[in-house]
């Protein structure tokens, strides 16, 4: 008995019924790695927590303001994306964080502001640490549930939590755009991970308003 070939029409039956069904899952699997990406920055920002709460019960104090904290090259020649050649990682909690560089980068920490001259280049530190802390003494400073420690930052890795007005870039940047680096909402897809100084860490959305130091 003879066997028959497959017609062009049924072989582009087959391609286009394969093409229905990835299309139908690729929103499933870009929502997975979404979702992996936001729990993989909450890890971080829990090791990045332990690290400074060893830390402050060695020196007793919260660490300095500066970019200290943080495995990030500020020598001259520097961005916020690129550290020299020779840079050999190191910082106040570098001996407190297992001495990873990897937690203190976002899966999803890449410049996405239009018009930054370091656009679409992944930070050398994803997070900023609130500078309303440095150098505080640990029993100076009462722990609550909202008020934010370290969260996502598109940009230096320090800062003032609720004061994008304030906020620094390595360009003149105009208020929308600072205020989107200070809170980079669209990270991850709409919120921004937030340690508090309780010790908690959770998924932030514009609202409510930004809440400082208590």
């Amino acid at each position: 008995m003879a066997r028959r070939g497959t017609s062009v029409l049924e072989l582009l039956v087959v391609i286009a019924i394969i093409v229905v069904v990835i299309a139908m899952l690729l929103p499933a699997v870009v929502k997975a790695r979404a979702a992996a990406n936001r729990i993989s920055c909450s890890n971080n920002l829990h090791q990045m927590g332990l690290a400074i709460l060893s830390y402050s019960e060695t020196q007793k104090t919260f660490p300095p303001a500066g970019f200290a904290w943080a495995a990030y090259d500020d020598r001259p020649g520097t961005t916020p994306t690129m550290a020299l050649p020779d840079y050999v990682p190191n910082c106040l909690l570098w001996e407190y964080i297992g001495k990873s560089q990897s937690m203190f980068k976002c899966p999803e920490g890449a410049d996405r502001t239009s018009g930054s001259p370091t656009y679409g280049e992944s930070y050398q530190v994803s997070y900023a640490y609130n500078y309303q802390y440095a150098g505080r003494p640990v029993h100076d400073v009462t722990a609550t549930y909202w008020t934010p420690l370290i969260w996502d930052h598109d940009d230096y890795p320090g800062c003032v939590f609720e004061r994008p007005d304030v906020h620094r870039t390595t360009w003149p940047a105009d208020p929308p755009q600072i205020r989107d680096r200070h809170w980079p909402y669209s990270r991850h897809g709409g919120v921004i991970n937030v340690l508090y100084s309780d010790g908690h860490a959770s998924s932030r959305s514009p609202d409510p308003a930004p809440v400082g130091l208590e």
